[in-house]
């Protein structure tokens, strides 16, 4: 939300920039004292703060927040999907979906889609360009490293592999003597961490959307008479007419509201401020010349996933980028990974199967291990169908 943390710093920062913010928030009373706040500050943007209620963990109140916001503006420029949380085992959206990917993954995915209407600009002429595309940005984690999803997620024709909790509730526990530990969230937990499932989702829902669109550009340019497009052609005739341009990024290690843990008085002091990480946020904001799709670390360097050039990141050092006291010094990573140090993030993100993507097993007792592209496919059209079953349920129109 951006009543607090990192949604509240950016808001401050894009009301610098004479922007219009819609501030969405689960409580319209800290809504409406952060906005009375930036006011106190900024007593001339009076009219370019609209503070708003949305809570992402029910349908019902992202197809009315979308529909307030629909009444009120003709566009939007710029679409920041921020809500995170952690919590225990047992949380349920509305729509009875685990809780962390549901409001993580599954609100913000059902907002950009019944949002895009606003983000997509017009497309130009074919000797025009757009000037300058809207954006998407999912404020992710490096957590997503350590994120999964089922196999039940690809086999199951009905699609939803685990998405209510069957299998994955969050956090799995670890035994140490007689006591039953939970191993969330800052203990290593690959295959049941909630939080770094929906963080996996943040970041592919950001890959395959701009996929989606840039499609879209293709199929659009090809109804006009543009002919067949080589690779290169493709690419050009992508860049030229992109109308929204999608990033997810990690903002750092920061101290915010989503868990004690991260506010508490043992780790505040080596953790990032929230206004310290939303330069990071801004970086996705403005920057012309990173890779659409892309994912942007805590030190504000884009990355391609879906390539293997990088040779230089390494994944659990990552220094303040914007210390208090002008000095570099120590930001812990979510979880801190030590057999990888000098692997790249993309060769580490795409080629651990294991970590990544879901491995089943066929009927002859062979291994399947579906590749990210397929996974990031599976996912959008789970989500997809998910959002549109629900709009069928409930007299929507899809």
């Amino acid at each position: 939300g951006a009543n607090s943390g990192i949604g509240y710093a950016t808001a401050k920062r894009l009301i610098l920039m004479d922007a219009t913010v819609v501030m969405a928030c689960k409580s319209s009373l800290r809504c409406d004292g952060a906005a009375k706040s930036i006011l106190q500050a900024h007593p001339a943007a009076v009219n370019r703060i609209i503070p708003m209620t949305l809570d992402l963990s029910d349908l019902n109140s992202v197809w009315k927040f979308v529909n307030d916001v629909s009444a009120r503006f003709n566009r939007i420029d710029i679409l920041i999907n921020n809500a995170g949380l952690v919590s225990g085992g047992g949380l349920r959206t509305k729509q009875g979906l685990e809780g962390l990917f549901g409001v993580m993954h599954m609100g913000h995915f059902a907002l950009t889609k019944w949002l895009l209407p606003l983000l997509r600009k017009p497309f130009p002429t074919v000797e025009q360009s757009v000037a300058d595309p809207a954006r998407v940005i999912n404020i992710a984690s490096e957590a997503f490293i350590f994120g999964s999803f089922h196999p039940s997620m690809l086999s199951n024709s009905s699609g939803f592999g685990d998405f209510h909790g069957e299998i994955t509730d969050n956090c799995g526990t670890v035994s140490v003597s007689v006591l039953e530990l939970s191993c969330c969230p800052v203990m290593y937990c690959p295959n049941t961490n909630g939080y770094a499932r929906a963080k996996l989702a943040n970041v592919m829902h950001a890959k395959e959307l701009q996929k989606v669109l840039d499609e879209e550009v293709i199929a659009h340019l090809e109804s006009c008479g543009a002919g067949n497009f080589s690779e290169v052609a493709r690419v050009e005739s992508e860049n030229k007419f992109r109308r929204v341009l999608t990033a997810s990024l990690h903002p750092g290690s920061v101290q915010t509201n989503i868990h004690p843990f991260f506010s508490s008085r043992l780790v505040t002091p080596i953790l990032r401020s929230s206004d310290e990480a939303s330069y990071v946020v801004m970086r996705a904001v403005q920057d012309q010349h990173f890779t659409p799709g892309s994912y942007i670390d805590a030190l504000k360097r884009p990355h391609d996933l879906g390539t293997k050039e990088e040779k230089d990141t390494v994944i659990n050092r990552h220094l303040s980028a914007f210390p208090s006291l002008g000095l570099l010094s120590p930001a812990p990573t979510f979880l801190r990974p030590t057999a990888i140090e000098a692997k790249s993030l993309a060769n580490f993100v795409w080629n651990r199967h294991n970590f990544i993507v879901p491995v089943a097993v066929s009927e002859s007792g062979s291994k399947i291990v579906f590749r990210n592209e397929a996974v990031s496919a599976r996912l959008w059209e789970i989500s997809e169908q998910f959002v549109e079953n629900w709009m069928r349920q409930t007299g929507k129109a899809v």
